[in-house]
């Protein structure tokens, strides 16, 4: 796969169009403390015809800069993809660390998913 661009945000989009993704998108949401959490929604595809829809939730906290926090949550997304439909990426470059071949799943954990 290849991406024009170093924002993680075009990766993101680039990952959703490869893997034929129907449904993602950048929201926001505001924590029972004022805390302002910035993230990513997937909608994977049903696994069954009667199956429920599976939605993922990558989120990042945001303190002074809410598109530092997407770009975090936006490369926790695509990691997720590289692991779950085998997706490779090589040759990108981030906020001034290059990874040749793809993002590593380590390098961002996967603090917050869960299945509706």
């Amino acid at each position: 796969m290849f991406v024009n661009g170093p924002s993680p945000i075009a990766l993101l989009h680039a990952a959703v169009s490869e893997c034929r993704l129907q449904y993602a998108s950048l929201i926001t949401e505001i924590a029972d403390d004022p805390t302002v959490l910035c993230g990513v929604e997937l909608e994977l595809p049903q696994l069954e015809l009667i199956g429920p829809h599976h939605e993922l939730f990558f989120w990042e906290a945001t303190y002074l800069d809410p598109s530092n926090a997407y770009e975090k949550a936006c490369l926790r997304a695509v990691s997720f993809l590289q692991l779950f439909y085998n997706l490779k990426i090589s040759n990108y470059y981030s906020n001034g660390h290059y990874y040749s071949n793809g993002i590593p799943p380590h390098a961002f954990h996967i603090k917050s998913m869960y299945f509706t």
